[in-house]
């Protein structure tokens, strides 16, 4: 898999918080609410393991 892991991974994350907000029954406004809180939580996250691999790469 190697290289496309990653983009597996994220993939079935997009379609698993989709799923989510449609069993729920948000309303669209719900629904972009927590699309952004999604988005920026997921950015946080891929901003943070960027940091711990950068401090990793420069111990090694």
């Amino acid at each position: 898999l190697g290289i496309f892991l990653p983009l597996i991974t994220v993939n079935c994350a997009i379609l698993g918080v989709s799923l989510f907000m449609i069993i729920r029954d948000y309303t669209p406004l719900n629904a972009v609410a927590y699309g952004a809180g999604s988005g920026v939580g997921w950015a946080l996250a891929i901003i943070a393991m960027a940091g711990i691999r950068e401090k990793l790469s420069r111990r090694g």
